[in-house]
């Protein structure tokens, strides 16, 4: 008579078995859990750590749609908007976490010295978010228009009277020749 026993596994957790050839039947059964991936900021660490696991970072490549590895420790410091995961790794067993999304704050770089009072904008060239500063009130601003650079159609435009400065999205922009086009009460700059 053969004795069978099965244990019902934790939620989450993942057995794999190494099948064996001798005259005994025998299987190891290896356990891992999926990994729990933890972000604060822009720094992602795992939460339920196997220490006889490997673990392989991977962030999801927007143009290819495939998964690129981009590093092997407990922790990984972003630095680019996009989907992470990491794949454990443990005998034969592989278990991958949930994806995690990363978006890289608009404004991370210094604006440029001041000029003599003139608008600043930065980054130039621009691929997520324009930042205008020191715009000055008693200008009299009122929009910021995003056109088109070769047909000059309004693409879109913002609101920015009384303000000092502004973000305006351009991601969506698609890398297109644009012109920016603020206007005042009495005057288009």
């Amino acid at each position: 008579m053969t004795d069978i026993r099965v244990h019902q596994l934790p939620a989450g957790t993942i057995s794999c078995t190494i099948g064996a050839f001798s005259d005994t039947v025998s299987t190891i059964v290896t356990r891992l859990a999926k990994p729990l991936i933890v972000k604060t900021g822009n720094i992602l660490q795992l939460a339920n750590l196997d220490t006889a696991a490997a673990f392989t970072w991977q962030r999801l490549d927007s143009a290819t749609n495939a998964w690129q590895s981009i590093g092997s420790a407990t922790t990984v410091t972003l630095s680019q908007s996009a989907s992470y995961r990491v794949d454990a790794a443990k005998s034969t067993c592989h278990a991958i976490s949930d994806a995690v999304n990363y978006t890289k704050p608009a404004s991370t770089r210094t604006p440029p010295a001041a000029d003599s009072g003139k608008i600043k904008y930065y980054p130039n060239p621009a691929s997520t978010v324009l930042a205008l500063d020191s715009l000055n009130t008693f200008d009299g601003w009122l929009t910021l228009e995003i056109l088109d650079g070769q047909t000059g159609r309004r693409i879109s435009i913002t609101p920015i009277a009384g303000r000092t400065w502004v973000e305006v999205p351009v991601a969506y922009l698609n890398n297109t020749a644009t012109k920016a086009d603020a206007q005042s009460g009495d005057m288009n700059h």
